[in-house]
Formats: C-alpha cells, structure tokens, sequence
C-alpha cells in the first residue's frame, strides 16, 4: 500500500508560482517551477517564486523535475531553484529534469539567459505511454493539444498500482500533427480506466461557450491579411503561444516573405525546430536592419505579457530590444498591424494604450476577434472527465473563485463533488492506497513569500517589506538635493524612484525628462524666493507628486533629503 501525498508550493488561490509536489511513500516528484510577475507594481518587487525551502531540505528525495507546458509561469523560477539545488552551479545537478526536444531548447535558452551553465544539468525525456521507472513508481506522458507544441502530460503510477494524472493546459481537438496532437482519448486503454487522481489546471475556467476546436484556428485570417496587403505585417502574440507564431510562419512561406523576429529567443527555438526537422516550411529570415529596408516582410513580434506592450511600441517606434536603429524607420502607408493574441487580466490598461498609440500609425489594423485562444473552455472540461471518470479531482492553477466555477460546472457532469479537493498551499492532500484520506493531515510545510527584486532575493521577513506592502500602490519618490547656499541653486540632484514604473527603456526615459524639468523648477524657486527649508520641502513635495500623477496616474510617498553647502541659506 502507497502513501501518496499532493503538496503544492505555489498556484493555488494565485496566479503564476505554479509548483507542485508529489510524495509517493519517500519519493519527491517535482511539477512546475514557476513565477509570478504582478499585473501591478508592488514597491521593488519585479516578481515572486515559490518558497523552496523544503526541497532544499529533501533533495536527496527528488527523483525528477517535471515541466510538461513551458509557459513562463511554469518554469519562471527554475533558475533559483537549480542554483540552491548546486550552490550557485558549483556543481553538476543529479535531478533529472524531464522535458523533451523542444521544451528543452526553450528552457536552455532561458537558462542560459539567467547565467545557468546547462552543461551542469541533466535533461531526460519520458516516452508517450512508455514507462520510466524513478525510485518505487512507473512514470509516464502523454500528449497534450496545447499553444506549444509537443506539450505533454503525466501519469505517476505507484507500487499499489494507483494511478495520478497531471494535466496542465490542454483541449480537446482531433488535429493531428507532429507538433501538435493529443493523446487524450488513449489513456483509458494504458491506465485500464483506473484513474484514481487527476491534477488539473482551471485558471481559464467558464471563459467560452461550446467547445475551443476549430475556432483556435487563424489560418483563414492570416491567408486574408496577406492577401489584403502587399506591405509589411506587423503580427503581435504571445511569446508562449506557439501555435499562432508557427501559423504565421506558416503563411510568410506560402507568400514567400522574408520574415523578421524582434525577440531573440523565440528567433533562436524556431530556428531549432527549421534545423531538427520539425518546421518544413522554407522560409527566409531577414535581420530588423534589413526588415527596415523590406517592403513586404513579415515581422513577428512575440514577448511575454508583462512586457508585450511596451515592446511593441519599442518597434513601432524604431527600436529592437530597447536599441535604436541605426536606419530611420517609419511606419508606411501600406503596413498592417495584426493583434492575434487575447487581452490578459491585469493588462488591460497598458494594451489599450499600446493600441492608441499603434491606431495613430497604421491605418491597415487586424484583430483577430473569431479566433479563441488554445484555452480549456468549459465543455473541453466536461469532456475531459467524461473520457477519463476519475474517482478524485484536485484543481491546481487557480483562484478560490476559480474553483467554485468549476465546482458548479461539474455538478453537471455527474461526478461525485464530495470527490472534488481543494488544495491550499504547503499543505498536504493525503491517499492511501488509492483514497483520500481525510483523518491524515499529512504534512504542513511552513513556506513565506520568496520576493525577487531588481538586485536578486529581498528577505521577506525584513520590515521594508511590510512598507512594501502598505505603499505597493503609487511607490516612492526619493530626492536627495545639494545647495550652493551662495547662488542659490542646486548643485547635485539625485532622484530614485521605486515601484512606480518599470525598468524599461521608454519609463526611464519619461522618468528622467520629468526630473530634468523638477530640477529646473526647484532652481527659479531658489532665485526668487527666500529660502525656507520647510516651504522648499512642500513644493518639491507638490510639483513632483504632481508632475508623476500626470505622466503615470501614480502618487508617489516623496521622501526628501536635503543639504546646504554651508548653512547660510
């Protein structure tokens, strides 16, 4: 009899921080490695990971690491979590860390990125219903129809023959491709239909009516766009969703377009795929200097959601990766502009900004409305337990709301809700041989919020997070100012500002405008006015709250050091 335990470390009542454990008697299994960017700026916070204090303590338990669908919020903090796991790389990582071909080269890329020596790391795949055996338990995948290809779920089968089942994103779709298929229907036939436990992913629960086949589909829209026009197509998506990206290569070919990547990672994984055989297209890919000089190119541009925007306006205005162009580049009249991706919650302001200013440039705009993003909808949901009848179900992926949605939705399915289980995190749901064990509280790990700012780890149980936390809203403002007490005028200024804005390009810019223009507002103040340190200290206060409230709807706790030369003033 097994003693298998559910303990997640993140992405449960949160969005982002995805990471789950999986005890089966003294093994760990560990599922997802995630990050959470906030939608909104918490002071000096760039993002949160998951708590892995506790693997860290138990890494002689790990038997693997499993990341099945590379969305960044699955694999965001796999980084941090190799470096404690080596001692910052100093040493080879005996984890296996289970992808497959394409997955891998992503998150090598990502790797690499972040300063990870992937030659330290051990890759593995697992075969579609093959069994890989890891300690006392037969591990296996199966495919799944997600927006990246080659997506994979899991199926952990214990000594006592229980099988537990982890599936990510995915939908019901009948394509059939060699990137992109589903193995859904056949796992009845390899579990013998006993599927004792299913981990499942409901972030995008009750989003769309009827089922996301075909309608995920832009085949037609794309072939219409490039019909249309005979400039230059600007096409906007996701960087994780592959599906879109690999369609508008797809049409670049059949129109014979030069095509131009702005993000050098997703350049870099679909020139894998084109020379490991899995992309057939015959496609020309033209650098952003050359693409300046196109005529007719297709130029994808593909970033994650937290910089989507910003860094379509970068290109829209002459720019790559933050660089400015060394050729003028202009927006002509016969370029089109293609959105192909859905609006994300807590994106919505910068989105429409970002179109504002894009409407302004183009007059050829295409939005791809018909088209539903590669999502589970609730009959991809039904259809699911319908095919698979678990005896339990643990949602994982989601918010309080998030479950209650689905509660109500599976009360129409007929399966047993007093089978469906809330997971919380760093708390055990606890089987024995094959059942819930509600009497077993299992374990209950102590975990606290991993905060990572612009310079690494920011302890969480400092009080400036406490400050954090009480001015995450508007940020801070932080001037220092030396006078020359004999001509009355400042000699150095310094200004910092934290959790009021980003740390991109276009945001320092504005950032260092409006403090050029304070400065010279405080100096006529000094020329024309008595000094008073107290009255000094409230116009700055005002001008700059005002001035930063009204390029960035934000009202910043200004804090203000100031030193005379000499104390004449």
């Amino acid at each position: 009899m097994s003693k298998i335990e559910f303990i997640p470390l993140g992405g449960i009542n949160e969005k982002g921080n995805n990471c789950y454990l999986l005890h089966v008697d003294e093994d760990i299994f560990v599922i997802n490695t995630g990050i959470y960017v906030p939608t909104t700026v918490n002071l000096g916070i760039m993002n949160t990971i998951p708590d892995y204090t506790y693997l860290i303590e138990n890494k002689a338990k790990i038997q693997g690491i499993f990341i099945g669908m590379p969305k960044h919020d699955n694999f965001g903090s796999l980084p941090t979590l190799i470096n404690k796991l080596t001692n910052n790389c100093k040493e080879e990582l005996d984890i296996p860390i289970f992808l497959n071909d394409i997955i891998e080269e992503k998150i090598a890329i990502f790797l690499e990125n972040n300063n990870v020596d992937v030659g330290l790391i051990s890759f593995s795949s697992l075969k579609n219903f093959g069994n890989t055996k890891l300690g006392n338990t037969l591990v296996s995948s199966f495919s799944t129809f997600t927006k990246f290809p080659t997506s994979f779920g899991l199926i952990f089968k214990a000594s006592d023959n229980t099988n537990v089942l982890f599936i990510d994103e995915f939908i019901i779709s009948t394509e059939r491709t060699k990137l992109f298929q589903s193995s859904l229907l056949q796992i009845n036939s390899f579990t013998q239909g006993r599927n004792n436990i299913l981990i499942l992913g409901v972030n995008n629960i009750d989003s769309y009516d009827g089922f996301v086949s075909p309608r995920y589909q832009i085949s037609n829209e794309m072939n219409n766009v490039l019909i249309d026009t005979d400039g230059r197509v600007f096409f906007a998506s996701y960087e994780d969703d592959m599906y879109k990206i690999l369609q508008a290569v797809k049409y670049a070919s059949k129109f014979k377009r030069p095509i131009c990547f702005t993000n050098e990672n997703v350049k870099k994984l679909i020139t894998f795929m084109i020379e490991n055989g899995f992309v057939k297209d015959q496609i020309e890919i033209i650098e952003p200097l050359d693409m300046i000089k196109s005529k007719n190119a297709v130029v994808l541009l593909s970033y994650q959601p937290d910089v989507f925007s910003i860094k379509i306006e970068d290109v829209i205005a002459g720019k790559i990766d933050g660089v400015e162009s060394e050729i003028e580049f202009r927006i002509s009249k016969d370029d089109s502009f293609v959105f192909a991706c859905e609006t994300i919650n807590g994106f919505e302001k910068q989105q429409a900004e970002m179109f504002d200013n894009v409407s302004k440039l183009f007059t050829r705009m295409y939005k791809f409305d018909s088209v539903l993003p590669i999502n589970a909808t609730n009959e991809d949901h039904k259809m699911l337990i319908s095919i698979l009848q678990p005896q339990y179900i643990i949602p994982v992926s989601c918010l309080q709301m998030d479950f209650i949605k689905y509660l109500n939705l599976i009360t129409t399915t007929g399966f047993n809700i007093s089978n469906l289980l809330f997971a919380d995190n760093g708390k055990s749901i606890v089987f024995e041989n094959g059942v819930y064990n509600a009497k077993d509280e299992g374990k209950n790990i102590k975990i606290s919020p991993q905060f990572i700012g612009s310079s690494g780890m920011i302890d969480s149980n400092t009080s400036i997070i406490e400050e954090r936390s009480t001015m995450k809203t508007s940020g801070a403002l932080i001037i220092s100012l030396l006078l020359d007490d004999t001509n009355k005028k400042i000699i150095k200024q310094s200004y910092s500002t934290v959790g009021i804005v980003g740390t991109d390009n276009k945001s320092i810019n504005s950032i260092n405008q409006i403090n050029a223009e304070l400065t010279t507002k405080f100096n006529k103040f000094l020329a024309s006015n008595p000094y008073n340190v107290k009255e000094f200290k409230n116009i700055i206060r005002r001008e700059s709250t005002n001035k930063y409230k009204k390029t960035f709807d934000k009202e910043p706790l200004v804090i203000i050091t100031i030193v005379n030369q000499n104390q004449n003033f």
